[in-house]
C-alpha cells in the first residue's frame, strides 16, 4: 500500500483493503467511491456485474456481487456465505447514483 493510499484509510475513512472486480477494474484495494462509480457505469450499461472481496470472511461471507437486474435500474445482489451462493427476489435493490 502506498502514502496516498495508507493516508485515505487512516485519515479519511475512504480507502478499502478489499479486492474489487469487474470487466474494467480488477485489483485489490479501491478508494470506496469506486463502488459509485460501477454502479453508475452498471446503470449506463458498459459493464454487467461488480464483485468485492473481503480480505478475511465477515459473517461467514466471503464475496458479494451486483449483477444488473431483470428490471431497469435495479442491480441483483448475490452472497456467498459459508460456500453457499446466496440470492433472493429481497437482495433486489434500487441502483442509486448522485
Amino acid at each position: 500500500m502506498n502514502f496516498y493510499h495508507l493516508l485515505q484509510e487512516k485519515v479519511f475513512h475512504t480507502y478499502e483493503d478489499w479486492h474489487m472486480k469487474s470487466p474494467i477494474y480488477d485489483r485489490s484495494g479501491f478508494h470506496i467511491t469506486g463502488i459509485d462509480n460501477s454502479l453508475r457505469a452498471m446503470r449506463d450499461g458498459h459493464i454487467m456485474y461488480t464483485e468485492i472481496r473481503p480480505p478475511h470472511e465477515i459473517g461467514g461471507c466471503t464475496l458479494m456481487k451486483a449483477a444488473v437486474g431483470t428490471h431497469q435500474d435495479r442491480v441483483d445482489l448475490y452472497l456467498d456465505i459459508r460456500g453457499k451462493n446466496i440470492a433472493s427476489p429481497i437482495c433486489t435493490m434500487k441502483m442509486s447514483c448522485g
